[in-house]
Order: structure tokens, then sequence, then C-alpha cells
């Protein structure tokens, strides 16, 4: 019997190795700093000159954790995965489906195009309770296979200083298993 769980943590490391060789930090940072607050059209070039993919790419900057950002991926279906710089909290809980005021639901369900980072509301993205106080910025793009590439950034700096949402935890973790 195949051991999965044991390949999906190889697997995960020799990404990472591989990220790493094909992106080193000393010549991938200073091509995103060049860019300031990169947006996804600056990652494609980036991509381009290291020839990666864009979630190469992504998944490489939300692990340099330099810029507050969280990196998604999503179908119609819903969250495919994510992936978040390590300082940004880990209170922020991603909806589990796009939001139909956000760009990636216009991107994934009308093909509009998101050209560049716009300002949302933070409750467009985010499960808390109290994301109706904040903005995120969000820049979103069409990835493979029907799903969308979604980056955001958190620039509110009090979303860094609230406390646990203990509302989030009791309806995320209390909630009856479907069968």
């Amino acid at each position: 019997m195949q051991n999965y769980s044991a390949d999906i943590r190889f697997e995960k490391e020799a990404d990472e190795f591989a990220s790493h060789l094909l992106m080193p930090t000393s010549i991938f940072r200073p091509a995103i700093k060049a860019t300031n607050k990169p947006s996804l059209n600056d990652l494609q070039g980036i991509a381009e000159q290291f020839e990666v993919s864009m979630q190469a790419v992504s998944i490489r900057l939300a692990t340099l954790d330099t810029l507050p950002i969280i990196v998604a991926c999503y179908t119609k279906a819903g969250l495919k995965w994510s992936i978040r710089a390590s300082h940004v909290p880990k209170r922020w809980w991603l909806r589990s489906q796009l939001d139909d005021d956000s760009f990636a639901y216009d991107v994934l369900h009308k093909g509009t195009p998101c050209n560049n980072l716009g300002k949302q509301p933070a409750e467009t993205w985010f499960e808390n309770d109290d994301a109706d106080e904040y903005e995120v910025l969000e820049h979103s793009m069409p990835s493979t296979n029907g799903q969308v590439l979604v980056l955001l950034y958190l620039n509110d700096p009090e979303m860094f200083n609230v406390g646990f949402d203990q509302n989030l935890k009791l309806s995320r973790f209390s909630r009856p298993r479907s069968k």
C-alpha cells in the first residue's frame, strides 16, 4: 500500500528546494523590491524572467515573507489552496467560496479582466466578524484549468494588531461535520 502522506511531504520539500534553486533569494528579492508592491502583472514579468510559472512566483513571494500578502487559488467550486506570508496573522480566515463582489469572482465567472490592484472591503475575503472594519488590496487573474489566482495585500496595519476572533473560532471549529 502506498504511503501518500509521505509522498506529499517529500513533494513539498522538493518544491521548496526547486523554488530556491530557480528563484534564489539573492536575485529574487531585488526583483520583487524593484516593483515596490507587485501586482500579478509584475509577477508575470518576474515569472518570465525566472522562467517559472505564475503560481511558483506567487508562492515564492509569500514564503519570502517580505510583504503582507495572501496568495490563493479558487475554482468555481471554491478555495483550492492558499498560502500567506508567515507574518500575516492566522486569525484571518479566507472564505471558502468567492464573494460575488470580489474581482476574482468577475474574472472566474464573467471573464472580466482585473488589470490592477484594487481596494476591496476585507469582508469580501474573510469570514471574520470584524472584517467589515478593514480594506485589502486585491488583484486577480485567470490561471490554468478554470482557476483564478488571487493576490491579497493586507495593507491596513490595524489588521495585524487585532486579537483573536472568538466568534470565528466557535463557528469554524464547532460546526457539525457533514457526512
